[in-house]
């Protein structure tokens, strides 16, 4: 293919161009800088793809990977710019603007790769919920909690009352948990089918409203 051999030629140059080398500092390198238009795009893009990282934007799901996007741009525009023109002049606004699209196309592959795997942060938050209380009742041999103790001293992501009382819903809709309010006391008590007893155990008073199921893997 010609471009193919355009391309190889390129690279060929560039490798033959070698930088040059410092005795003390090693390689010395170029360093690029945006032209003023291409640094405000590359800007407006970073802000961009930044706003869709919260719980219910666009890259929720991937964020590990969407908050490196704005750097990304940065470096691909460098590489664009140094195989056009060399190691010399500024990153004009052509090669941010082909950095970005490149970058919002991978973004949206890892998207459509990841997100089917990925929880949402409130069920999340019920899965770590969930593992604490079974985990803390087995060890100290008790089959609730008071609120105010999950509250002060449970997992840190449901510390936040509201952050708490969605991931308690969450539970109650699978039978994993519920709340016992007596007076001013709220006890939130775990199904005993996942601590080894049965559901007949509970009082008539007791019972739950849904319905017990064993313990198995958290399915959000």
């Amino acid at each position: 293919m010609p471009a193919l051999v355009q391309f190889s030629a390129r690279i060929a140059e560039m490798l033959a161009d070698l930088p040059q080398i410092d005795g003390e500092r090693g390689v010395i390198l170029p360093t690029l800088d945006f032209e003023p238009t291409a640094k405000a795009h590359w800007i407006e893009m970073f802000n961009e793809i930044e706003a869709e990282l919260n719980s219910h934007g666009d890259f929720a799901s991937i964020r590990d990977v969407a908050s490196k996007a704005g750097d990304n741009i940065a470096r691909i525009a460098a590489v664009l710019q140094l195989f056009e023109h060399g190691p010399a002049g500024l990153i004009g606004l052509r090669s941010v603007e082909s950095a970005a699209k490149i970058v919002l196309w991978h973004l949206y592959a890892a998207k459509g790769l990841f997100a089917p795997f990925a929880m949402s942060r409130e069920a999340a938050n019920a899965a770590t919920l969930d593992r604490w209380l079974i985990d803390r009742a087995q060890m100290e041999g008790v089959s609730s909690f008071p609120t105010r103790t999950l509250l002060q001293s449970g997992p840190n992501v449901i510390r936040r009352r509201d952050h708490f009382e969605e991931a308690l819903n969450i539970l109650q809709q699978h039978g994993r948990a519920r709340l016992v309010e007596n007076g001013r006391k709220r006890l939130v008590m775990i199904n005993p089918a996942l601590l080894g007893g049965t559901a007949e155990s509970l009082t008539d008073d007791d019972m739950p409203d849904v319905p017990m199921v064993p313990r198995a893997p958290w399915n959000g």
